[in-house]
């Protein structure tokens, strides 16, 4: 999971937590609890699912980050790094990328 989604889902879980709160203090137990179920769910969602180390993204994680399929991704020919016998594309490649072909790539078709 990549640091950015894991960080918002991390303060949506403690917003969700604190709202729980002010729930149960305006007597409204039964709503509070549901919210905090829904919090901890988050919290021990996020915390069983690995962060992605050093910027490295798995091929589904670079094509949802470039808003593209993966047929689209492995066709853009991009850089990546081969870990074993798969690819991992470093996120400042796709920055790049995405920063020198506007908000979403473009694949140009032959005629």
């Amino acid at each position: 999971m990549p640091d950015r989604v894991r960080d918002v889902l991390i303060a949506l879980a403690a917003t969700w937590t604190e709202r729980a709160e002010q729930l149960r203090t305006e007597g409204r137990a039964r709503d509070a609890a549901n919210l905090a179920a829904l919090a901890a769910d988050v919290g021990e969602a996020v915390a069983r699912t690995p962060a992605t180390p050093s910027g490295l993204l798995t091929p589904r994680e670079a094509a949802s980050w470039l808003s593209v399929s993966l047929r689209e991704l492995y066709v853009l020919d991009l850089r990546y790094v081969k870990i074993g016998r798969s690819r991992r594309y470093d996120l400042r490649d796709l920055q790049q990328f995405a920063d020198l072909n506007g908000d979403r790539p473009r694949l140009e078709r032959s005629a």
